[in-house]
């Protein structure tokens, strides 16, 4: 089964300390619970039937929730994570807070990383034609611009509406 073939950390491994905290008041969040991407989620996703693959290779948080690494944070809104070769996206969550960060390999520097966790929010789209009626398998993006408006930033990566014409973009306030 493809969804128990989460390989062994390795004994090289290199780790960081996350810091787990409310954005709004800045303090830890104690048992909060987290899944990251480390590089080794992407050997059991090509083992998967393609239309599964596909939609799982789109959504890098249900990829790490599914094939990736999991933990929580101590009562101090500690975690400890493990990076892969480039580095780790982490994902944590506590009741209806979200928050996400990409820890970097090559700042290893003994520091304490942070994740800030906000208020969950979701933008749900319904499309349909002249007539009203929904329209499936539309492909949808939402983007924004840098700062400067010199190039356009995916915020959500690329959905495609469902038979009732709805697709739904999650997390967009931190996007």
């Amino acid at each position: 089964d493809a969804t128990s073939e989460v390989p062994p950390v390795p004994a090289d491994a290199k780790w960081v300390d996350v810091l787990v905290v409310d954005k709004a008041t800045a303090k830890p969040i104690a048992d909060a619970d987290a899944c990251w991407a480390d590089g080794t989620e992407w050997a059991p996703l090509a083992k998967l039937p393609p239309a599964e693959r596909f939609g799982l290779a789109r959504n890098r948080e249900r990829l790490a929730q599914r094939f990736g690494r999991h933990g929580r944070s101590d009562r101090e809104g500690r975690l400890r994570v493990n990076l892969g070769a480039n580095g780790a996206q982490l994902y944590a969550r506590a009741g209806s807070r979200f928050g996400e960060v990409w820890l970097n390999v090559e700042e290893l520097e003994p520091r304490v990383r942070r994740v800030l966790l906000e208020d969950d929010a979701s933008l749900r789209v319904r499309v349909v034609d002249a007539a009203d009626r929904p329209v499936a398998d539309v492909s949808l993006s939402l983007e924004n611009y840098d700062p400067a408006r010199t190039r356009p930033i995916n915020l959500g990566g690329e959905l495609q509406t469902d038979a009732d014409g709805l697709a739904t973009f999650e997390h967009v306030q931190s996007r």
